[in-house]
């Protein structure tokens, strides 16, 4: 078993007069270019990990349950003396009452779950939330001499990260009586907004060499193609490359661009892909785009600041393979090195060829020689802050996953999570391991990026894999109608009111092609949604449509380029099914087509009354 109190591994103090506080806290939480100057703190994480992995069981799975010890009637999840600061809370199954104590001091009693929710205040969105399954909370709670967190309920998945300051720090500690709402605010909506460019910063080329000092503030990109991971994005500091990703991954969402919004990177739905890590450089920098014959178009342009904002150099470094077997159980790693510098984040893609769950493996980090990590997590999917192995896409500041295809844990998952207030610096050396635990015997495609500030000269195992090492085919579905254009694929070109999106329909049996349908929900009676497909023909054919059944589903009217081809079907059963297809007549264009499905009304047998629509696909009949 680990000691349960922190113990203190930086000899560095906080500057002379300045004290740590709430309030300066906040402002490192959304405070990117401190991350290139050196830390005054160590971090570590308490977890629910299995105790059987300090007993010569590396795989141990058994993470739920385990504290430091139990008080009376309550459950330590956390304990350290010494100034330091707690900077982040997660649980998959948050209950009961949490309390903090700091500096022997009761400085928030809550309830567990509606804490993490983001429903107990001040620490709402974007500070705390729900995020597919997983309970976070990313908020400072500062102490001068201890800390304690505990739980009136034990059987938990949790995470405690805290920083360890050198003694004879100052610490102004956390008090429920002394909030500086100003800063909260000010954090708050800083989270929320895209970081304003700095005035003194002026556009440069790509591809061009910078002349220094200077600060690459953003590296900006408009990307389109269907080739893009053939192409990397590299960058030289100083005559040293410190950074080398394909292009997708190392803005965090390989191996295709899709919808992300966090901190410190941001990719939109027109291909457009922002870095915001900075990017100081002494004498020079130069960022380059590598790209393939065709296949592949890229035009971009940096912002840069006068001034290099801190001695260490940013890194970013990808390693991928397609066959990565999963069996014997093994540690995948992520980042290993040998310098002074601290952990910033991580990007993980994976391609699993079958539905059961790729994700038990921990996340172990073992800084300066530490022969236990003293970062041991709980799952990978825990590491990046959801739960359950959820497939649910979610963006917040610091995490997200961006994509997650189907049917359940099958197909494409790209996911990614940022250390800003939660960095782990480092001394000497880092050793960033994740746990490769799937419940089958099968071969996966999984790359990561790790992302780094470091010394001049930080020594690192990576390298420039070969092409091959990078690409895959994608996965066939598990099932799927020949001719089907899917209606989760389907272009939405607008809706009235609700949500139309992809839905996993493999937890209510087979028969959908693809496994999966699109799913509008948020609608009302006389309410649209208006579809585009492509077909390869023109004139009058006939086409099949395939919607979906359900207990809340509603009544629908469907029209194809104008023309009323279902006057009226009612979509509501007693359970869920996929509904015959039917096959209208239809007069298409060759090119883009518009399919429009309007909500008339609601069965009065539907309990509640509902007016959700299911498409499974639409198919020309030859």
């Amino acid at each position: 078993m680990r000691v349960a109190l922190l113990v203190l591994s930086f000899a560095a103090a906080a500057a002379a007069g300045d004290a740590v506080s709430t309030e300066t806290l906040l402002a490192e939480m959304t405070d990117l270019e401190r991350l290139t100057r050196p830390a005054a703190y160590s971090e570590r994480q308490f977890s629910s990990y299995d105790r059987l992995c300090t007993k010569g069981d590396p795989f141990a799975n058994g993470d739920r349950g385990n504290y430091l010890r139990k008080d009376g009637e309550e459950y330590v999840l956390a304990e350290a003396t010494g100034p330091g600061a707690i900077v982040r809370i997660w649980s998959a199954n948050p209950e009961g009452t949490l309390r903090i104590r700091i500096d022997d001091r009761e400085v928030l009693k809550a309830d567990f779950k509606a804490l993490l929710s983001g429903d107990v205040s001040p620490f709402r969105e974007p500070f705390a939330g729900f995020r597919a399954l997983g309970g976070n909370l990313y908020f400072p709670f500062a102490f001068a001499k201890s800390m304690k967190v505990t739980c009136t309920v034990g059987n938990q998945y949790y995470h405690v990260n805290a920083r360890s300051y050198a003694e004879g720090t100052k610490v102004t500690p956390y008090s429920p009586y002394r909030l500086p709402q100003e800063a909260i605010d000010r954090a708050r909506a800083a989270l929320k907004e895209t970081p304003a460019v700095p005035k003194d910063a002026v556009r440069r080329a790509l591809g061009k060499e910078l002349a220094g000092p200077g600060t690459i503030v953003e590296i900006r990109l408009a990307a389109t193609g269907a080739r893009l991971r053939e192409a990397a994005l590299k960058v030289t500091v100083d005559g040293e490359v410190c950074a080398w990703a394909p292009l997708p991954d190392f803005f965090a969402v390989g191996p295709q661009p899709v919808h992300l919004e966090t901190l410190p990177m941001s990719a939109a739905q027109d291909g457009t892909l922002v870095c915001r890590f900075p990017v100081p450089f002494e004498k020079s920098a130069l960022v380059e785009v590598e790209l393939p014959e065709d296949g592949a178009a890229v035009d971009g342009s940096l912002l840069v600041r006068p001034g290099a904002c801190g001695p260490w150099r940013f890194h970013a470094w990808w390693r991928g393979t397609l066959q990565l077997k999963t069996r014997p159980m093994s540690d995948w790693p992520v980042l290993h090195g040998e310098g002074a510098g601290r952990l910033v984040g991580t990007a993980l893609v994976v391609r699993n060829p079958v539905k059961q769950w790729w994700g038990e493996g921990d996340e172990k980090i073992r800084i300066d020689g530490e022969e236990f990590p003293s970062t041991y997590g709980t799952g990978t999917e825990d590491y990046f802050g959801y739960a359950w192995c959820s497939p649910a896409r979610f963006a917040a500041p610091y995490h997200a996953q961006s994509r997650c295809d189907g049917p359940v844990n099958r197909g494409w998952t790209s996911l990614c999570r940022f250390h800003v207030l939660d960095d782990i610096p480092f001394r000497t050396s880092v050793k960033f391991d994740m746990e490769i635990w799937h419940w089958e015997d099968c071969a996966l495609g999984y790359a990561t990026t790790a992302y780094w500030y470091a010394e001049p000269g930080f020594r690192h195992a990576a390298e420039v894999p070969p092409l091959d090492r990078r690409l895959a085919p994608p996965l066939e579905p598990a099932f799927a109608v020949t001719g089907a254009i899917e209606g989760e694929s389907m272009a939405v070109e607008k809706a009235t009111a609700g949500v139309a999106e992809r839905q996993d329909t493999s937890a209510f049996g087979e028969g959908w092609s693809g496994e999966a349908q699109l799913w509008w929900r948020g609608a009302g009676a006389g309410d649209a949604l208006t579809l585009t497909f492509e077909s390869g023909v023109e004139g009058k054919r006939m086409l099949a449509i395939a919607l979906t059944a359900a207990p809340d589903y509603g009544k629908v009217r469907v029209s194809v380029n104008g023309q009323v081809v279902m006057e009226e079907r009612d979509l509501y059963a007693g359970t869920v099914k996929r509904q015959p297809e039917e096959r209208v007549n239809v007069e298409l264009r060759k090119g883009k087509n518009e399919l429009r499905i309007q909500v008339t009304g609601t069965n009065p047998e539907a309990k509640p009354a509902g007016h959700m629509v299911g498409l499974d696909y639409v198919r020309v009949v030859e």
